[in-house]
């Protein structure tokens, strides 16, 4: 009778690791977000933001929201939003390590 084998996936065996460079399933899901929602939350503080007096969308510049009354809304904009493409990045970079 044949025995059934382990499985033959390192990262399912058990008391054995993922090879360096390789990000635990779990949380690939979660950065995955990340990189999905990011451009949501840029575009939906950029519209908010925009909808201040005195800012026209036709001739003015995104960036130009972050200076004036409310500066701080557009500079955590670009900070939450920079902060959650690094994290998408990195989980791609966990990810694809080992391809060519």
């Amino acid at each position: 009778m044949k025995q059934k084998s382990a499985s033959r996936y390192r990262s399912q065996a058990p008391g054995t690791s993922l090879p360096p460079g390789r990000l635990a399933p779990g949380i690939v899901g979660p950065l995955a977000v990340c990189g999905a929602i990011a451009p949501l939350i840029f575009a939906s503080i950029i519209v908010v933001a925009g909808s201040r007096p005195g800012y026209s969308r036709i001739s003015q510049f995104i960036s130009e929201l972050g200076y004036g009354p409310n500066a701080i809304v557009q500079n955590l904009n670009f900070l939450l939003t920079g902060m959650l493409v690094a994290a998408f990045s990195y989980g791609l970079q966990g990810t694809y390590s080992g391809l060519p």
